[in-house]
């Protein structure tokens, strides 16, 4: 059905008349357009029609091109019927042309001094002509797609991974659907992963040890756990986890406790404009169990981010900042009808904050929903300046300078939490990249201490970070080792840098290591499965998958850009990153001098495939979150096949106290093995 409806709009015959490069909207018309896009199209394409997950992009060089020769009626039918998604078709014909004059102001076609009509005839004499393409993050991908050699060759990796294009005929009409095909609901907003919660309700239970009725209690409830994740039902997995984490912090589960739970906030961004006017919706994401006689009322207000709460104890109250209001008519099913807020944040210091959304049943709190958001003035307006000076760039550096553009959007469509992004921090970095870039220099070119770099990783179409630590001692004209270090679940790039007493970058410093850190693609992407099976889910597979190819990718950057010892590559992790680590060294033998699992566990039988690569392995004989067994079983196989290992098991230890005080020994441990390999990478 698709082709044969795409078919017969390319067979419209096309009066000869204007084209869109003769100036066929004004800048004033798209000024109109921009209002109205952003509150009936913005939540599935993002603000500056980038696109996102569920929706494409609308003003990169894909939707030129296949527009491109097409009549500009064919265009606003398209958006007349199908828009907004929850009201099709109530759109009129002019604020449809004013969208369309927005969305060519978006893609750099120039206006004119005449509006757009808004006359499905008039605009059959019309034509889009498509503009020259830029240098934006969607160009990144396309160029290193149609290069004849991949810039990071690795024939090892499965091509099944790679996002192929979407038949054309397909992409066009999804693309000409605009909101239509997307869901209004679809407001982002990435809640902490399944896999971190699970983990920390399991580490509280093994903490806990709990007993008698409670015991009881949490033995049911991990049966109800069992049945929601089997039925793939992730909200009713959250309450789940929520109570559980209750009962065994001994704080009582209500139907109030169970109401506040289920609240969530929504938005299209959490790095904020507070200039600009800013929407977000309550809404559920599980019915609870609190039975509400009338409709409630919410009061909104801006509070400073809250201090670290002590030890199994809730988090003080912040201090708010800005009251944004008390809203009446709050529906008692919010995931049926959600609730819209229209809110100020002007006046508002840049920083970090926290949104609080306090519901209300006859003037008494019944329940919290909050969201973390970052506050930049003019934020939109710098991402435009550094994807120009991008464009200026030389290439090595543009995922650099790119980068904060590309992690904003992927944090505001919900893809990743705010946590993985720091707005100041960030695009100050990607800033001072565009500075020293100016003049085609590379400001990495002999680099030395604690930095970290960026690259597009072409399968998931988005640029991810690593983080490295240079010696002061290198300076190309030898060989030095190599750490790769890999974080545990929630951390990121950042974990071997900032975390466990910051004891690597010394060390690295003062024994001669490079050491890289990835992300790993996702703070859970778990770095693959090893030689295992594959995850059934495809989502899953997907981010695993991706997860060990960003290792492997940094990998091989780090080997050209730096000359690296060949016969001394390393590889370390802890918790996931030690899971990892058992994962990782068994697909890819013939790397690694020798490697060290911190807390971690693995699959005893893959231990063949490096039976000759030294091992230090470290674990907490009363770790709540990997349990020791995990270590000890594979340090049982690793005695039985005479691999040379030192284990050092930690009375008391727990899951990352065991770490920091260890990384020294690791460090030892590396020193004294290496490959008798003599080439190195190359420069």
């Amino acid at each position: 059905m698709i082709r044969i409806a795409i078919a017969a709009a390319l067979l419209v015959a096309v009066p000869a008349g204007q084209t869109t490069r003769d100036g066929v909207y004004t800048e004033t018309q798209a000024k109109r357009g921009e209002e109205i896009y952003a509150k009936s199209c913005a939540s599935c394409h993002a603000s500056d029609l980038s696109g996102s997950g569920q929706a494409p992009a609308l003003a990169d060089a894909d939707f030129a091109k296949e527009w491109d020769a097409q009549p500009l009626s064919d265009l606003f039918e398209r958006i007349r019927t199908t828009m907004p998604a929850d009201a099709p078709g109530t759109l009129t014909p002019p604020a449809v042309a004013d969208v369309m004059a927005f969305i060519f102001a978006k893609a750099d076609i120039p206006s004119g001094t005449t509006d757009l009509p808004s006359d499905a005839a008039a605009l059959k004499s019309i034509v889009f002509a498509a503009p020259r393409a830029g240098l934006g993050i969607r160009d990144l991908v396309r160029r290193a797609r149609s290069s004849r050699q991949s810039p990071i060759p690795n024939p090892r990796f499965s091509g099944s991974i790679r996002r192929r294009r979407a038949p054309m005929n397909a992409r066009v009409l999804v693309v000409a659907a605009l909101c239509g095909l997307v869901p209004a609901s679809a407001f982002p907003q990435a809640l902490t992963s399944l896999a971190s919660v699970r983990v920390g309700y399991t580490t509280r239970k093994n903490t806990v040890k709990p007993q008698g009725e409670l015991k009881t209690q949490i033995d049911a409830l991990d049966a109800q756990i069992a049945e929601a994740a089997r039925l793939g039902r992730n909200g009713e997995l959250r309450r789940l986890y929520a109570k559980g984490i209750a009962l065994l912090n001994g704080r009582p589960w209500t139907d109030a406790t169970d109401y506040s739970a289920s609240l969530v906030l929504r938005t299209p961004r959490v790095v904020v404009d507070s200039s600009k006017p800013y929407t977000v919706r309550l809404e559920q994401i599980y019915a609870p169990s609190l039975a509400l006689q009338n409709a409630v009322s919410a009061k909104v207000t801006l509070r400073n981010r809250p201090a670290p709460a002590p030890p199994n104890q809730p988090a003080p109250e912040p201090a708010v900042v800005k009251d944004l209001g008390a809203f009446d008519g709050v529906a008692r099913d919010l995931r049926e009808s959600p609730f819209f807020f229209d809110l100020d944040l002007s006046g508002v210091a840049d920083g970090p904050y926290l949104l609080a959304v306090d519901v209300l049943n006859q003037g008494e709190r019944i329940g919290t929903a909050s969201l973390g958001v970052a506050l930049r003035t003019g934020v939109d307006d710098l991402a435009a300046r550094l994807e120009a000076d991008a464009k200026r760039a030389p290439e090595s550096v543009r995922p650099d300078i790119l980068f904060p553009v590309d992690r904003m959007k992927n944090v505001n469509r919900g893809r990743l939490e705010l946590r993985t992004f720091d707005p100041e921090k960030d695009l100050a970095a990607a800033e001072a990249v565009a500075a020293a870039a100016k003049g085609g220099k590379d400001p990495f070119a002999g680099k030395t201490g604690d930095f970290k770099r960026h690259y597009l990783l072409d399968a998931a179409r988005e640029i991810i970070p690593y983080r490295l630590y240079v010696p002061t001692s290198y300076n190309g004209s030898k060989a030095f080792p190599l750490i790769v270090a890999l974080h545990g679940l929630g951390g990121t790039e950042d974990a071997f840098f900032d975390g466990y007493n910051k004891a690597l970058p010394p060390l690295a410093e003062s024994h001669g290591y490079i050491v890289a850190a990835p992300l790993g693609y996702r703070v859970d992407g778990s770095y693959g499965w090893g030689l295992g099976t594959p995850p059934s889910d495809p989502n899953t597979r997907r981010t695993q998958e991706l997860s060990e190819q960003d290792v492997m990718q940094v990998l091989q950057r780090v080997r050209q850009a730096y000359k690296i010892d060949e016969g001394r590559i390393y590889l370390m992790g802890h918790s996931m990153g030690g899971i990892g680590t058992w994962k990782i060294a068994p697909k890819y033998p013939d790397i690694w001098a020798a490697i060290a699992p911190f807390s971690g566990n693995g699959a005893p039988d893959t231990l063949e495939k490096i039976r000759t690569v030294p091992e230090i392995i470290v674990h907490g004989d009363n770790d709540p979150t990997v349990n020791v067994a995990g270590s000890r079983a594979m340090v049982a196989k690793l005695k039985e096949l005479g691999t040379e290992h030192k284990y050092i098991e930690v009375p008391g230890g727990l899951h990352s106290d065991v770490v920091a005080p260890n990384i020294a020994a690791a460090i030892d441990f590396f020193d004294a093995h290496r490959k008798p390999v003599r080439s190195t990478s190359q420069q």
